[in-house]
């Protein structure tokens, strides 16, 4: 063996080069070294490089890579000493779960909690619907550390407050310019917005590096510039990723391991749903009677994605079977949510259920915060029959009685598909029904059977019960549902 290598963890990995053969620093920026999903494509780089120098002494990489680098330079006869510099407020030990907290859970999530114990770098995959925020909440208080939540949107933050006042826990608010940045007291509890801190990393400084635990939601997120910059410089002993998906639109969902910790529990929707504790959804595929014009493919016939988003959301043929298929589910007593990605579509299509007596609220990014907050309650609590929104719903919405649902989102996105259905997922006593709109032409043909062999894979083979895009009334038929009623369609929708 060579003389041996302290390895630092910290909120980063660093290693001392001295004793460092070449051969073990080649073989590890070569599995820090990746292209881009994009690199073709203007204005992305070539590769992802996540080992860089630091001086003339030091090798960092991420966080998450300890393990990997532990076992490479093994391969290199490199004998390693890991020196562990994480943020600790209390003796190791102790981390059995609060017999208040732990009565609360079902098995699994005491499972997942438990792994999250266990670790000082790990990520938990449990679905949509799963109790995700419930099993970490318990996790966290067991730790009896300082803990500072990543979150990316208002509502989760708002939902973590929720689940730690739950238990009687008061909650620091990190949003927006009158965030408190002094360090974390003993077993404080912060949830953060990661834009608010990665603004104003030099303030964020005390609170950073104050928290033993750091819990990353929607750690599919954590490829995200701001997210990495965050990271590297949260020493926390306990790093801790939650998602329901880690797969990502860009490809960049195999970084996570490296970035915060390898996957410690994994557990597919159709366990819960063979279970009992999800739902087990019908997903429909629906002609949606557009395709796009010459003017959305570019001059080598590739499709311009967004502008044919655009020109799709303000069809009046789409909106019509958007607006059919919503109301049909509301005039039946169902809890209806609409996800649409232009906000043009969400007022358009809120306007037109309302023109036909259906309780309808819409939310997308430039809602006023109370606002938004008010059609999440209003459809919680059976006041709305459709919530209609745009890509702000796709994580962190929270509303169990959803059982009906229309989407006009294109793309083949596993993470998104599966982020997006999830939300009707809670079991809330009638089998949910999700309608796709599928547009015509060969690339929405094919994003769509990438979808339905993610559905099929993740809900079971009869999930997707009509492989073709089919009318409006067929796929009421196909739910079991009578089609909409003529005098709607005289009318003109």
């Amino acid at each position: 063996m060579i003389q041996a290598v302290r390895v630092h963890v910290g909120a980063t990995v660093v290693i001392e080069r001295a004793w460092l053969p070449e051969s073990a620093v080649r073989d590890l920026r070569a599995r820090t070294t990746f292209r881009h999903p994009d690199a073709d494509r203007e204005g992305y780089p070539s590769h992802v490089r996540l080992m860089d120098r630091v001086g003339d002494r030091w090798f960092r990489l991420p966080r998450g890579s300890v393990e990997m680098v532990r076992r490479v330079l093994g391969l290199h006869r490199v004998q390693v000493e890991v020196v562990r510099h994480g943020v600790v407020s209390r003796p190791a030990g102790d981390v059995v779960l609060a017999s208040a907290v732990d009565s609360q859970l079902r098995d699994y999530q005491r499972a997942a909690a438990s792994a999250l114990l266990r670790s000082n770098e790990a990520v938990i995959q449990v679905p949509t619907g799963g109790g995700k925020t419930r099993l970490c909440v318990a996790a966290v208080l067991a730790s009896r550390q300082p803990a500072l939540v990543l979150v990316h949107t208002e509502d989760l933050l708002d939902q973590w407050r929720e689940a730690f006042g739950y238990h009687g826990v008061r909650v620091r608010a990190i949003a927006g310019s009158g965030s408190r940045w002094t360090a974390l007291g003993a077993g404080e509890i912060a949830v953060g917005m990661v834009q608010t801190i990665a603004r104003d990393l030099g303030r964020a400084g005390n609170v950073l590096g104050s928290a033993g635990v750091a819990v990353f939601d929607e750690v599919h997120k954590a490829p995200a510039a701001s997210w990495m910059e965050v990271a590297r410089r949260l020493p926390a002993a306990h790093r801790w990723g939650l998602t329901a998906t880690p797969e990502r639109a860009d490809g960049l969902g195999f970084l996570i391991p490296l970035l915060v910790g390898p996957i410690v529990y994994r557990l597919a929707s159709e366990i819960l749903i063979r279970r009992g504790f999800l739902a087990s959804p019908t997903i429909l595929p629906v002609d949606s009677g557009w395709a796009p014009p010459p003017e959305c493919f570019d001059a080598r016939r590739r499709l311009k994605y967004a502008t044919a988003q655009t020109k799709a959301c303000g069809s009046a043929g789409v909106l019509d079977r958007v607006i059919r298929l919503a109301a049909h589910g509301a005039e039946h007593g169902r809890s209806g949510l609409v996800l649409v990605p232009r906000v043009p579509a969400v007022r358009a299509i809120v306007e037109g259920l309302r023109a036909d007596g259906i309780a309808a609220v819409g939310i997308h990014g430039t809602t006023a915060r109370s606002e938004r907050s008010g059609g999440i309650d209003a459809a919680r609590v059976g006041d709305a029959q459709v919530l209609v929104a745009t890509t702000l719903a796709d994580e962190g919405l929270d509303v169990p009685g959803l059982d009906w649902g229309v989407s006009l989102m294109s793309g083949r996105a596993a993470g998104r598909a599966k982020q997006r259905l999830g939300r009707l997922l809670r079991r809330s006593g009638r089998p949910p029904v999700w309608f796709e709109l599928v547009h015509q032409g060969k690339h929405y043909d094919r994003q769509w059977r990438d979808r339905a062999r993610t559905y099929r894979g993740e809900y079971g083979a009869g999930s997707v019960p009509h492989p073709q895009p089919m009318s409006v009334d067929d796929a009421l038929r196909v739910a079991g549902a009578a089609p909409p009623d003529r005098q709607r369609q005289a009318r003109g929708r």
